[in-house]
């Protein structure tokens, strides 16, 4: 059997009587039909600047989004929120392009990214998270609209390329530097748009034309910006992307509430017993030297590891690791 041990410090100190709460954390890869996963602590190929050239999926699909022109390169940000890094945009053409059949033929798009918007944008403004781009119009829109300041979420397209084009707006609103976790539905057969505002539904729109899956040709398709058929462009994203999933079907309830949970533990650190829905496997107080161990646990799984502990200014602290456990 495997374990899972390391130690508590502040400052280069042990911190004693830490909780720490071992978590079983949901494989992503187990859902089915998954077309894409990018994370900035993983698979992100870059410069002695941080500027990013490639972001790799670890999907196991390689629709790897990449970026050659050094103009145009987005930059790697380390310990942006709760320690985890994320890619920064900074609203000057700075984008990275998905290979060109990723949209191509295929029934839904059930889209999930963890964002924060650097500044509120400009009135009558609009930011791209992901962009599509065929003959003169989009194929899949999932960005942020500020007609009238409003800030708000906006998921949209077309089935077919000679199709008409809708889409929903949500009804919150994104404030400036505040971390989402936002979900945005395309069901290209069955006709239905639906926006999950940081987690909560939101609205949905069931009249979108369906019918059948995505023309099968490429498109543009680009991560943070709208590139045109010449070249063009334009609404680039200024802000920080920290991960980013896609899968081509529409998720079960049960299915959307696993990548929640894993995106709570990885960038909420809310206190585990607001963490109803995970699995939680053991608790411990870290000893005097601030160590831990959890010992007999399954071998090759996944776990995550959330430490908790109050300084002595009586200041909140938490942390969260993933492990997984070695064949042993």
């Amino acid at each position: 059997m495997a374990y899972i041990s390391g130690q508590v410090l502040k400052n280069g100190n042990p911190i004693s009587g830490a909780k720490v709460t071992l978590i079983k954390q949901f494989n992503i890869k187990n859902i089915a039909d998954i077309a894409l996963w990018l994370k900035a602590d993983t698979g992100v190929i870059k410069d002695a600047s941080g500027n990013v050239s490639e972001w790799q999926d670890q999907s196991g699909n390689n629709n790897h989004a990449t970026q050659t022109d050094p103009t145009h390169q987005p930059v790697l940000l380390d310990n942006r929120y709760n320690g985890k890094p994320a890619i920064y945009f900074d609203g000057n053409n700075k984008y990275l392009q998905l290979p060109g059949d990723f949209f191509r033929n295929i029934p839904a798009v059930d889209i999930f990214v963890v964002v924060s918007h650097a500044a509120p944008l400009q009135d009558d403004f609009q930011t791209y998270i992901i962009g599509t781009f065929i003959s003169t119009e989009s194929r899949v829109q999932f960005r942020v609209n500020n007609k009238t300041l409003s800030n708000k979420l906006v998921i949209g397209g077309q089935r077919l390329d000679s199709g008409s084009w809708d889409a929903i707006v949500s009804n919150n609103k994104c404030e400036a530097q505040q971390r989402y976790i936002h979900n945005g539905i395309m069901d290209f057969v069955n006709g239905r748009l639906a926006i999950y505002f940081d987690q909560l539904f939101d609205i949905e729109d069931t009249s979108f034309p369906g019918g059948g899956n995505t023309d099968d040709t490429d498109s543009i398709n680009t991560i943070g910006i709208r590139k045109d058929d010449l070249g063009n462009l334009d609404r680039p994203l200024f802000g920080y992307l920290y991960e980013m999933l896609i899968f081509y079907r529409v998720l079960s309830d049960d299915e959307r509430q696993n990548i929640y949970d894993y995106l709570n533990l990885k960038y909420n650190c809310a206190k585990t017993e607001n963490h109803d829905s995970a699995t939680i496997v053991d608790m411990q107080f870290t000893d005097a030297n601030g160590n831990y161990q959890f010992n007999n646990l399954e071998n090759n799984s996944q776990y995550h590891v959330f430490v908790e502990y109050e300084d002595q200014e009586g200041q909140y602290h938490c942390e969260s690791y993933p492990f997984i456990t070695p064949v042993v």
